[in-house]
């Protein structure tokens, strides 16, 4: 028995060894960024930042570098096959960590271009993606921005910005869904190439799978993701609240967000659709240089102030995103599961920039730093 045993397990391992299958990581070109335009041709013109080390002294160590492969095709498969041409080693993209789309190409399509890290099992999907104004590739030429690689760089510039509540938290698998979801669009961050430095510019309203080419600031997409329901670690907004007072800085107040309560209340009859959303922003105020924050009157004061500006501004917010037909506040999401009767006799596309949406924001000032 214990012979047939042997004999079974060495035929088993055999056939398991026989199996195994292998990529090994000395021939693989890793690539770290990567950034999509729309040629003038109308082509797809791809750019990959490859990580390589650049050697140092004769004792064979080294620097991490980035290395520039760029090929143009009619597909973003085509152009990997041709850069796959122009490097040692075998072209990977399982380490990349920022795509990036030139906003004339993610006005055509978006999923078109991503089609085939879905398909790909390799496919990093935890990846960021942002649009940049102009070309995306200008941004991957810039190498290094102090002594960080430009892709790595990118990456947390955006994350950075999520944990602000600048930008959402968006990835290659979580807009594949929302591509597809006809009650729900979304937003990406924006990027911005100045002279030598890549900044965060707002952020651009997507319908569908397109980009709409319509945008929103940083504070107004600070505010629209707290209406979203979207806080990230902090959020920080700077509001004029007087006016004559001399110094100019003596009119301004600085204030955090400690947390936020938001409510969604959508009522539906018919065809008639009416969307309430109220905001509720606790806040402790870290700039004042007016001071007097020992009165209540004063905390009173400023607590209508900010209120009537914050629902002011949450109101030109919903403005932009109605004029770009994008429901990222998912209104439509809610029409399907809780009123979807009504969600079938509208044509959303044609309707929902016509509903109405009112937003309300109530602030509470409960901290005003160390300062008495």
């Amino acid at each position: 028995m214990k012979k047939l045993m042997l004999i079974f397990l060495t035929i088993s391992i055999v056939l398991l060894t026989g199996c195994w299958d292998q990529k090994l990581l000395k021939d693989a070109r890793l690539v770290y960024g990567s950034a999509f335009d729309l040629a003038e041709d109308g082509r797809i013109h791809t750019t990959a930042a490859i990580r390589t080390l650049q050697r140092i002294g004769p004792s064979g160590g080294g620097k991490p570098v980035n290395e520039l492969v760029t090929a143009e095709g009619d597909t973003v498969r085509e152009t990997r096959m041709k850069m796959d041409e122009k490097v040692s080693g075998t072209f990977s993209a399982e380490k990349n960590r920022i795509f990036l789309l030139g906003e004339d190409l993610a006005k055509q399509d978006i999923y078109s271009v991503f089609d085939i890290l879905y398909r790909t099992p390799e496919s990093n999907l935890s990846a960021s993606v942002g649009i940049v104004n102009g070309k995306a590739s200008d941004i991957l030429k810039m190498s290094k921005k102090g002594e960080t690689l430009i892709s790595e760089y990118t990456y947390e510039l955006i994350e950075s910005a999520v944990q602000h509540t600048t930008v959402p938290h968006e990835n290659i698998q979580s807009i594949c869904t929302l591509m597809f979801d006809p009650g729900r669009d979304f937003v990406l961050p924006l990027l911005d190439k100045r002279d030598n430095e890549v900044a965060v510019d707002g952020v651009g309203l997507i319908h569908g799978r397109k980009y709409t080419g319509h945008k929103l600031s940083n504070e107004q997409a600070g505010l629209f993701l707290l209406l979203d329901d979207n806080y990230g670690k902090t959020a920080r907004f700077v509001k004029k609240v007087n006016k004559g007072q001399k110094p100019d800085i003596n009119n301004y107040v600085t204030v955090n967000v400690m947390n936020s309560k938001r409510k969604l209340d959508v009522q539906a009859k018919g065809r008639n659709v009416k969307v309430s959303i109220g905001l509720q922003l606790n806040l402790t105020v870290n700039e004042y240089p007016l001071d007097t924050l020992a009165k209540k009157t004063t905390i009173k004061d400023l607590d209508k102030k900010l209120s009537e500006k914050f629902t002011n501004e949450a109101k030109e917010v919903v403005s932009k995103l109605q004029e770009a037909n994008c429901d990222a506040l998912g209104i439509g999401r809610n029409l399907i599961a809780f009123h979807n009767e009504t969600w079938k006799q509208l044509d959303w596309e044609k309707d929902y920039p016509t509903i109405t949406i009112i937003p309300k924001i109530h602030v509470n000032i409960l901290g005003s730093g160390i300062i008495q």
